[in-house]
């Protein structure tokens, strides 16, 4: 592809589970109790630019 750097890329992904202090009534109604957060990055990474594969 034309304008697409040699580069590799690296992902960071984070599941969280945060569990209600209060416990409240009105809140776990409508959340679970403990609550998983998900949250992800993509990056690129010079660093990890492949390498061609060699030949036999």
């Amino acid at each position: 592809m034309a304008g697409v750097p040699n580069t590799g890329w690296v992902l960071v992904e984070v599941f969280y589970q945060y569990h209600h202090k209060l416990g409240l009534p009105w809140i776990t109604a409508f959340l679970d109790n403990p609550l998983t957060l998900h949250i992800y990055a993509v990056m690129p990474l010079v660093s990890a630019e492949p390498t061609p594969t060699p030949g036999p």
